[in-house]
């Protein structure tokens, strides 16, 4: 469980600096440089228990530290130094079981960009939960927190113990808590027979531009009525396309608003298989794409127990 989840942090920190310089970051200038910020002191406190430490994880994972977002695990961008942001995680700790770990990315938590997880194992599903920051002037200006399920290496989905330990996250939890999103924007990626992939991902990205969160729900594509092949060789896809909020993992992007960063530039932090710099032009307002309002989706997806479906037509894919 340790190495899987050192990777799962590292691929993740990995996306997060690929993807720094691809567009400017701010519709105002200067522009702001992310590179990272040399000789950040090295801050040693005394170090928890590992039974300390589990108790500190449950509660990251469930009541994400006890704050709000932007705020992740007491990390709030715009606010939190580098030092501060030192301290604060070298105060969760680390350890290693076989079915329960949480670590960060180098031994002294002084990396920029860095990261922090948790992974734990239930009922032989494996659960990673990892934290990204990206600092510059010595500030965190941009969080990232990614998650997922797996089994057999693949992702799974609708997992009860991963829906449950994330809960401050889900979508309903998320819109009873924040209200009224600024954006809410979707889109089904095209099946493609060469990418061999398990599943087509069905990208729900809702937005609070004035909090700075964008919080993003992947689920399988389920594609209803005849597959169309489009243009591009290998792709093709059906009548509707449907994708499940109640069924999806979970993806976290925070920011400081007083940046003015471009929400594709957040787009592209951390970027899988949802949205991305290249996919976000692709993505549609939930208002053109169904017969939903943004208000309508808030009063639909607040409640806790909704588990309704988002129904897009493929026509807004074809040529």
């Amino acid at each position: 469980m340790f190495s899987k989840l050192k990777i799962f942090i590292l691929i993740s920190i990995t996306t997060l600096s690929c993807s720094k310089s691809s567009i400017p970051l701010t519709e105002t200038n200067p522009t702001v440089d992310l590179s990272p910020i040399p000789n950040t002191p090295t801050v040693i406190i005394p170090i928890p228990s590992d039974a300390e430490s589990k108790e500190v994880a449950l509660n990251l994972l469930k009541n994400n530290g006890d704050c709000d977002l932007p705020c992740i695990w007491g990390l709030t961008p715009g606010i939190t130094t580098s030092v501060e942001r030192q301290k604060i995680l070298a105060s969760y700790g680390e350890f290693s079981d076989p079915d329960f770990a949480m670590s960060g990315s180098g031994s002294d938590l002084s990396e920029n960009p860095g990261g922090f997880g948790i992974g734990l194992t239930k009922e032989q599903v494996e659960i990673f939960v990892g934290l990204n920051y990206y600092e510059t002037e010595n500030h965190i200006e941009i969080l990232t927190l990614v998650s997922g399920a797996q089994q057999d290496q693949k992702y799974v989905y609708g997992n009860i113990s991963y829906s449950s330990l994330l809960e401050y996250y889900t979508l309903p939890q998320l819109l009873t808590t924040y209200g009224v999103p600024s954006d809410v924007l979707v889109l089904a990626f095209p099946y493609n027979v060469f990418s061999k992939a398990d599943y087509e991902p069905f990208s729900l990205v809702v937005i609070y531009s004035d909090l700075g969160i964008m919080a993003e729900y992947i689920s399988p594509t389920e594609w209803i009525g005849e597959m169309v092949e489009l243009p591009t060789p290998g792709l093709s896809v059906g009548e509707i396309a449907r994708g499940c909020p109640s069924q999806s993992r979970i993806t976290i992007r925070t920011w400081d608003v007083k940046m003015n960063i471009l929400i594709k530039k957040i787009a592209s932090i951390a970027a899988g298989e949802g949205i991305s710099e290249t996919a976000y032009d692709y993505f549609l307002p939930i208002q053109d794409a169904t017969f939903m309002s943004v208000d309508d989706f808030y009063n639909t997806f607040k409640e806790p127990n909704n588990e309704q479906c988002i129904e897009l037509s493929s026509r807004f894919w074809m040529p």
